[in-house]
């Protein structure tokens, strides 16, 4: 789930204005446990649960690793907050980043005409900018194993497509 937020910043005397993506993500047996469906406080529900928290936690190292680099989603701040309102163990996880265009959103009001040179150039834009964030991902013997439209996203400012949602990453 991501949320947007805007955070006022007093720089060098003067305010101005960011907003920022808030990606949350719940760990609990809720969310977690569609499939199994483990007794509450079972040992098998803990090691579930565990699980998540690792992955989430490897993905938050892998942008961290990551910041700086054009064509990957530019990761700000994170936080892991135990909850206690359920019996096991659970957690949010959120995840601060830049704002962002999905790219699906992108194409609907960009104004290109399928089928026109200008949408052919976007579309080699496109693919350059996420070869480029592949070429990073090699770099740093990471496999992304979840390249899909709805992981790329478009920068308006900076006019650049940018590759992001790491959760599913597999280092090589």
């Amino acid at each position: 789930v991501y949320k947007i937020c805007r955070v006022v910043r007093d720089s060098h005397g003067g305010k101005t204005t960011h907003e920022n993506a808030l990606k949350v993500v719940s760990i609990d047996a809720e969310t977690c446990d569609k499939e199994h469906k483990y007794a509450p406080g079972s040992p098998e529900l803990e090691k579930l649960l565990r699980g998540h928290l690792s992955k989430a936690e490897r993905e938050i190292d892998i942008l961290r690793k990551l910041v700086g680099e054009a064509n990957i989603a530019y990761f700000e701040d994170s936080r892991i907050i135990p909850r206690n309102d359920t019996r096991e163990k659970s957690w949010d996880v959120l995840i601060i980043m830049e704002r962002l265009v999905p790219l699906r959103n992108y194409l609907r009001t960009c104004g290109v005409e399928p089928g026109t040179l200008h949408y052919l150039r976007l579309i080699i834009h496109i693919w350059e900018d996420m070869l480029a964030a592949l070429r990073v991902c090699e770099k740093n013997r990471l496999i992304h194993r979840d390249i899909k439209p709805g992981n790329v996203f478009y920068n308006p400012s900076t006019d650049c497509f940018k590759l992001g949602d790491f959760g599913e990453v597999s280092i090589g």
